[in-house]
């Protein structure tokens, strides 16, 4: 069909691998966590990675998709290279409006996912 995509989202076309470190998520003061990961160029070749954080709400009251993505961030390697890539959990990343003026952070348990890698679970109460 006209419609049809020639590839899926984040399909991504590369002349080199990536390898994901060292997922954690660590509390910050104040309730916020922060999620990291290292990511590191395992080929031949200098080249681009996108990675993307998603969040899943557990038990929510509203109808949400099962991942949520909350942000994305792209790094340049060259072989060999690895960095550091952090999110910031905040109440931003895990709520949402329900009109223009009302946000809303549910109490309960958040799922966080680095890529399709699920790398823990936080709580907001």
């Amino acid at each position: 069909e006209a419609n049809t995509p020639l590839y899926p989202f984040g399909y991504g076309l590369s002349y080199t691998t990536f390898e994901y470190l060292e997922q954690g998520i660590r509390t910050k003061e104040q309730g916020h966590s922060m999620v990291s990961c290292v990511v590191k160029n395992t080929g031949e070749m200098a080249g681009a990675e996108v990675v993307q954080l998603y969040v899943c709400a557990q038990n929510s009251t509203l109808a949400r998709p099962v991942k949520e993505l909350r942000g994305f961030k792209r790094v340049y390697l060259e072989p060999g290279e690895e960095t550091t890539v952090t999110f910031d959990i905040n109440e931003e990343a895990v709520g949402y409006y329900t009109d223009l003026q009302h946000f809303v952070v549910e109490k309960g348990l958040y799922d966080i996912y680095i890529n399709s890698t699920l790398v823990g679970t936080i709580e907001k109460n």
